[in-house]
């Protein structure tokens, strides 16, 4: 039975990053974990190329495997054209959309169930979801919108709201489902740095010190904070921060305040849950691979000539600029998350787990 990869590499809208090389590098990862696909005609990957509009095949022909073109009826970026600095602009266009691969294994689940064996996408990131090109969703599609559920036909990053019943209805989400074989896995390969979660892990690591595995969630823990982070940020969380004035400004006194250890879990499993990873897991019913909130990944590093580097999360400040061990620790210990089994420092996102949080979520207990 035929078996497919699909890759979508977005287009690096800033700084230099080539992400169609990294899904490829990618693509040698996995053949070289698994040497009998190097010759295996029933072993193929598809990559969907952001930047130049093209879809790849990689396939064996004549007992050789190589990249070939397998379409090009999508657009290629023009920066000039479809960008105002670094925003592209809402128009109708052929540039490639996150849509166009859910489409595609929607057909592979119509034509071919069960033959999925990892959907990848790379580039850039957040808590929303992967980011291909940088595009706003218009003012009606967004969170305050009158049509917040839906998506924005001229939007072509992943959104959380992706895998909902109106943007995926049954039909198509059986044969999105279908499509994945039963060991199959989603990868989400960009950054999840949700700042306030993050500055909120890392004063509890600090102030429960040894104390923290064996913390309680009744445990009282003090944030303290700056007038300038506090002004930023707290809106952005107002089930958990205190509140903010109308004039923007959080009152001094509320600088400092206290949580319980359950209360910061509790803000963890939230946010990890209404992301882009954890709702794609809920509503697709498929396990995802990504970034933790309050982390981001960063390009592997290796020797020049490497045929494998991909992305990963830092976890060694003397390579990279950050280390997150301590944040993934306490995921694990803490909430009972899993990181991937090619210890890339990535979570994984079981729609187990994430409909366990939903259910608590609902009866008040998360």
């Amino acid at each position: 039975m035929r078996t497919y990869t699909i890759l979508v590499a977005g287009y690096a809208y800033y700084r230099s990053a080539d992400f169609a090389g990294l899904a490829k590098n990618r693509v040698n990862y996995l053949i070289d974990r698994n040497p009998g696909w190097a010759t295996d005609t029933d072993v193929e990957f598809l990559l969907f190329d952001v930047k130049t509009g093209t879809i790849l095949k990689n396939a064996v022909t004549g007992g050789t495997r190589s990249w070939q073109v397998e379409s090009t009826a999508f657009e290629a970026i023009d920066h000039n054209a479809h960008y105002s600095e670094r925003t592209f602009i809402a128009a109708a266009n052929r540039v490639i959309s996150i849509t166009d691969a859910y489409d595609h294994i929607i057909n592979i689940g119509r034509s071919e169930p069960g033959t999925v064996r990892e959907f990848s996408i790379l580039g850039h990131g957040y808590w929303n979801g992967p980011i291909l090109v940088n595009s706003c969703e218009r003012p009606d599609y967004r969170s305050d919108g009158s049509r917040a559920y839906e998506r924005d036909p001229l939007d072509k990053d992943g959104r959380r709201k992706d895998g909902n019943l109106l943007n995926m209805p049954d039909d198509e989400w059986e044969k999105f489902y279908r499509a994945f074989r039963k060991d199959a896995c989603c990868w989400v390969w960009g950054c999840n740095f949700y700042v306030p979660v993050l500055r909120v892990m890392q004063k509890t690591i600090t102030a429960g010190g040894r104390r923290l595995s064996s913390m309680q969630d009744g445990s009282e823990i003090q944030l303290q904070f700056t007038q300038d982070w506090a002004n930023e940020y707290y809106g952005d969380v107002p089930l958990f921060f205190p509140a903010v004035g109308a004039a923007g400004r959080v009152n001094r006194a509320d600088l400092t305040f206290t949580r319980t250890f359950g209360q910061i879990k509790q803000l963890c499993k939230i946010v990890t849950l209404h992301s882009y990873a954890g709702l794609m897991a809920y509503n697709t019913r498929l396990p995802f691979r990504a970034a933790l909130p309050g982390t981001y990944s960063d390009y592997e590093r290796g020797p020049a000539n490497s045929r494998h580097r991909v992305m990963l999360v830092p976890r060694s400040s003397t390579i990279y600029s950050d280390n997150f061990t301590s944040i993934i620790r306490f995921y694990q210990d803490h909430l009972g998350l899993e990181t991937d089994p090619e210890g890339r420092g990535y979570g994984v996102f079981t729609p187990e787990k994430m409909s366990d949080w939903w259910k608590a979520l609902n009866e008040g207990l998360v």
